[in-house]
């Protein structure tokens, strides 16, 4: 399971991740845009150098290596310019938003995010239109993680999609009781274990 961070303040964010980095098969993905490097270090802060091992952080690699942070997720801008010919570093994460972008991603991600598959919680009207397919998947040297309005209700119409893990964005922090959900999530991650027959 994935959880990521919105990129504006949450009122309980540092609480409710104190208590997800303590779980088991989670990933906590910091992505706040608009801090500074200042704010950002401010914000990992409370964590130890061992909970800081959960995290993939969407920046550049030498904040993350000056944050402790070896995970690194790659945004779309910065997937463009990669000059995959001479990079010999891998990335926790990417992005992508079609099974035939996903497909396409060169062996230098371990997992990409495939987006929407359902109506997003946190951006209004984003995969009403446009919806991932059930069909499509082509590369299984990448780890496959649904995104795009997740939530607890949804996830067992994931089964079929052949997605390797899930991650939540907006049913987490939009909920009114965002560790309740993140639990009731958790608790059906076997539904993406390849040997799962539920």
């Amino acid at each position: 399971m994935h959880v990521i961070t919105l990129p504006t303040p949450h009122k309980n964010e540092l609480s409710i991740l104190r208590t997800l980095v303590q779980w088991e098969d989670i990933s906590i993905h910091i992505r706040k845009p608009f801090f500074t490097a200042l704010e950002l270090a401010d914000f990992i802060a409370p964590f130890s150098t061992f909970e800081r091992q959960r995290f993939i952080l969407h920046a550049d690699r030498k904040l993350a290596i000056e944050l402790g942070i070896s995970r690194i997720h790659l945004s779309g801008l910065h997937k463009q310019s990669l000059n995959k010919k001479y990079h010999l570093e891998k990335y926790a994460s990417t992005s992508s938003h079609s099974w035939s972008e996903f497909n396409q991603l060169p062996d230098l991600f371990e997992s990409a995010f495939v987006s929407p598959v359902f109506p997003s919680f946190s951006k209004p009207g984003y995969g009403l239109e446009r919806k991932i397919g059930i069909n499509g998947r082509r590369k299984y040297s990448i780890r496959a993680i649904a995104l795009g309005g997740v939530n607890s209700l949804r996830l067992k119409h994931l089964k079929g999609y052949n997605f390797d893990d899930f991650a939540l964005c907006g049913a987490l922090w939009e909920s009114t009781s965002p560790l309740a959900e993140a639990e009731a999530c958790h608790a059906l991650q076997h539904l993406f274990d390849k040997h799962d027959k539920s």
